[in-house]
């Protein structure tokens, strides 16, 4: 009878070591139960203790309550323990499961040691663990190379440890285990290093408000102060929220050219740390100082892949790639360069210098192609006659209308120069004090000339009639179909009726591609707007935007529409700012400091 008893109780035993089947569940969080045993498999132990290290979560589990029911549906390392027996690591895959039954068999430790079985979590930062560890036997020490271990002090049956994280450089949080061992018998101490906490992405919507969103790799707990370094406009923070990895605020105006720095702390189970970003506006930028002397002025001339510039006193013409911001050439001539003009006609561009040539030149290289000598008339001043071409346009049948300057009669007019009709020259009489005359256009027929005389408003020239015709009064032609400004006022040109109401600007651009009308302006607290507008005159957006008005600074649309590019005369330098830093929200591109 009582083999019968002994033979019972042993497959008794035996169908309780056997692992139960899973059932599929929709529970939020997944379930472990264990059933832990001797290595004879003879004693069910009273309780163990298991560390998630993945989660920095330990649990105590007893015969009462031999499982955890909050654990994420994930595969998960768990370290289990008990003072006599050897350290059980085992991984449960609860990511296509709910609930693990499994058994454990734990041997038993012939090295007994009293020491921290839980994981050490540390920062990023440099961060120390001592404890006492107890033995009776000695052991070896195995750790990774980012973690010191030193013996503080060594007596019979007892050593003081000291455990120490080195600073986390890296982009990655840190695993490992510091092993204490002794033939098979060891315990492990699980380790977990946070990587630093940094911004992967910014984002801006402009305004008088500006509103920033910063997203971080990590998610966070808290965060602390932010500020701004910008002394140009208000930078109070307002609105500060957190949620999850992004942190968003808004701040006082960003205003696009002058660069602003913004930092925060923030806190999570990695620590505090302090991230910073800067917001320039711009996207890129090239140091014009080799030059010495500025630059003349700023060309698009229609090009959707480059902008030009001259430089007078350097007697340089230089050629900008729009998409790579670099100076792709920048050849030096003999003579000053001041106004460079593009002739559709015969895709030539020609310039304008000091003395009394107009060149066609090859902006690549700068050789003179063919140069147009400005010979003064038999009555100018007898003593030292000269004439110098100024202002210069080119109809779309590639004669050039310009102003010259001089001291008589040649130099203080009008003329035009068919470049069609071997440059043939031919005085516009009829209009003096040319040194007045400002803003030569081509009117919207692509033929007729306009031109301002003595604030007088507009004149137009016919070529082929070689008639002149005041027009209106404080008048612009635009480049779009028979619009014009008059003053302020956006009017049809033919019919002088006005459309939408007057635009808020000192200064405009027009964007032909995309048929808009850019405005700069300023207010009395000198903040400067740029301002969209569409051909209705309906404003569709204004931006905060730095532009220096005096000394030599020059604002100019890009061809293609997509770029402003700014030269500030005062500290040398060009600008390129994205137009989709104006429409909405943007994310920005180089924020790093």
């Amino acid at each position: 009878m009582q083999k019968l008893y002994f033979l019972f109780l042993v497959l008794a035993m035996c169908m309780s070591c056997k692992k139960e089947e899973v059932v599929q569940t929709n529970d939020k969080y997944a379930t472990l139960k264990l059933q832990v045993w001797d290595e004879f498999k003879t004693n069910a132990l009273d309780s163990v203790k298991v560390v998630f290290p993945e989660l920095n979560k330990s649990y105590t589990l007893t015969k009462g309550k031999p499982y955890i029911s909050d654990l994420p549906k994930q595969n998960l390392k768990a370290e289990i323990s008990k003072s006599g027996y050897i350290d059980v690591s085992k991984r449960f895959d609860f990511s296509k499961r709910d609930t693990i039954n499994d058994n454990i068999i734990m041997p038993y430790d012939d090295m007994i040691l009293t020491v921290p079985t839980d994981s050490l979590y540390a920062s990023h930062q440099s961060k120390s663990f001592s404890f006492t560890a107890r033995r009776n036997k000695g052991f070896n020490i195995i750790a990774p190379d980012w973690i010191r271990v030193d013996t503080l002090s060594e007596r019979a049956f007892e050593i003081k440890i000291n455990i120490r994280f080195l600073q986390n450089k890296t982009n990655e949080n840190r695993t490992a285990s510091i092993i204490l061992k002794n033939g098979e018998s060891k315990r492990t101490i699980p380790l977990f290093q946070f990587r630093k906490n940094r911004i992967e992405s910014v984002y801006v919507e402009l305004g008088d408000i500006s509103k920033w969103e910063a997203n971080m790799i990590d998610p966070l707990d808290n965060i602390g102060y932010i500020r701004s370094t910008s002394d140009y406009c208000l930078s109070e923070i307002t609105g500060k929220s957190l949620k999850n990895k992004t942190v968003s605020f808004a701040s006082g105006c960003a205003r696009i050219g002058l660069g602003m720095t913004y930092e925060f702390v923030t806190q999570n189970r990695g620590g505090l740390d302090t991230v910073r970003f800067k917001f320039n506006g711009y996207d890129k930028k090239i140091d014009m100082h080799k030059y010495h002397s500025g630059i003349w002025n700023l060309y698009p001339l229609g090009s959707n892949d480059y902008i030009f510039f001259t430089n007078d006193a350097g007697k340089r013409i230089g050629t900008i790639d729009l998409e790579r911001f670099e100076i792709i050439n920048d050849p030096k001539v003999s003579f000053d360069t001041r106004n460079l003009l593009f002739n559709n006609y015969n895709g030539s561009f020609y310039l304008t210098s000091t003395d009394d040539k107009l060149r066609r030149i090859d902006v690549r290289n700068g050789q003179v192609l063919e140069e147009i000598q400005f010979t003064p008339q038999p009555n100018d001043h007898p003593q030292s006659p000269y004439v110098i071409p100024e202002e210069v346009v080119f109809n779309k049948n590639g004669m050039a209308f310009l102003t010259l300057l001089g001291n008589n009669i040649t130099g203080r007019n009008v003329a035009t120069l068919d470049i069609a009709n071997k440059n043939k020259f031919e005085l516009i009489t009829g209009y003096l004090y040319a040194n007045y005359y400002s803003g030569l256009t081509v009117m919207p027929n692509g033929v007729d000339f306009g031109m301002k005389q003595d604030y007088r408003g507009l004149f137009t020239w016919d070529p082929i009639k070689k008639v002149s015709e005041f027009v209106y009064d404080e008048i612009t032609i635009l480049p779009f179909q028979d619009l014009a400004f008059h003053e302020k006022q956006l009017i049809n040109y033919k019919t002088k009726a006005p459309i939408g109401q007057p635009i808020q600007g000192n200064y405009w651009q027009s964007d032909t591609k995309n048929k808009l009308i850019y405005a700069f302006t300023w207010d009395q607290q000198y903040t400067t707007w740029i301002v969209c507008y569409d051909l209705n005159a309906k404003e569709l957006y204004r931006r905060p935007f730095f532009y220096d008005t005096g000394g030599s600074s020059y604002v100019k649309l890009a061809g293609n529409g997509k770029y402003i590019v700014y030269y500030n005369g005062y500290s040398e330098e060009l600008f390129r700012f994205s137009i989709d830093f104006f429409k909405g929200k943007t994310k920005l591109e180089n924020w790093e400091l």
